[in-house]
């Protein structure tokens, strides 16, 4: 923020395509905007799970007391199959929502990845490697989806069939369901590693290259806030007002 430096005003004021550097910096700001929006959807959801999760063991503690109190008068019912019941409709809707949230992330990305190119037409140094990473980014963004979807669907079977059964499923479906697992774990872990590997080279490094072209300490705060914990909230934030300082003392030919 501020004045540019003087070795670095001659290439900001003269851009080789500053109306493809501005669209640059207009997708960067979208970017911003999405995450904001991922966040609200993210924040939303996780305040109904846990009002669901707290309901449904409130509703499961009478039930539990009366079938395990000190004189039972009766067999005692299955506790596993009613608390599977009363969590099917939170897990179905997590089930809903974990597509939705991998949308909103792949659009955000998609358009963080088609920032950085136009911005490379006008810094090819600077923003080259950032646009690789972001389709290692990309890639990875996938393979952990689709190892998240494997997990959630080997719960989905375990529940149904745990419904079905009045208890705990047959052993050789349990086997089955137990090498579904892990192979769901060893996907989401390997695309989270190569998620990771991208979203360093990616997005942190392009943010920060381009408060390093712009001048904008508000870029370069935002790239170190991504990946601590609660201050993440605050990064989009500063990406919209970084982006948009940056675009407005862009100049452009008359």
């Amino acid at each position: 923020m501020g004045a540019l430096r003087a070795d670095s005003q001659q290439a900001f004021a003269q851009p080789p395509d500053p109306r493809k550097e501005r669209s640059g910096l207009s997708k960067v700001m979208w970017f911003g905007v999405i995450q904001l929006v991922g966040l609200a959807v993210g924040g939303a959801f996780a305040l109904y799970i846990i009002i669901a999760v707290f309901s449904s063991i409130a509703t499961l503690a009478p039930s539990f007391n009366q079938t395990y109190g000190a004189v039972p008068t009766s067999p005692p019912i299955n506790e596993t199959s009613r608390a599977f019941a009363a969590l099917g409709p939170v897990f179905h809707n997590l089930l809903l929502f974990y597509p939705v949230s991998i949308v909103i992330d792949l659009a955000a990305i998609s358009l963080l990845t088609l920032g950085f190119r136009d911005l490379g037409k006008a810094d090819r140094a600077r923003f080259s490697t950032p646009s690789t990473f972001m389709l290692v980014l990309i890639a990875g963004t996938f393979i952990s989806a689709a190892g998240g979807l494997l997990l959630f669907s080997n719960f989905s079977n375990l529940l149904s069939m745990s419904l079905a059964s009045h208890g705990p499923p047959p052993s050789a479906e349990s086997l089955a369901l137990v090498g579904s697992f892990f192979l769901g774990v060893i996907v989401a872990i390997t695309g989270g590693i190569i998620g990771i590997i991208g979203f360093v080279g990616g997005t942190m490094l392009g943010l920060w290259r381009l408060g390093s072209r712009y001048d904008e300490t508000t870029l370069k705060i935002a790239a170190i806030f991504m990946i601590i914990p609660l201050l993440d909230i605050i990064s989009p934030i500063l990406v919209i007002v970084g982006t948009v300082g940056a675009r407005n003392r862009l100049v452009l030919p008359q």
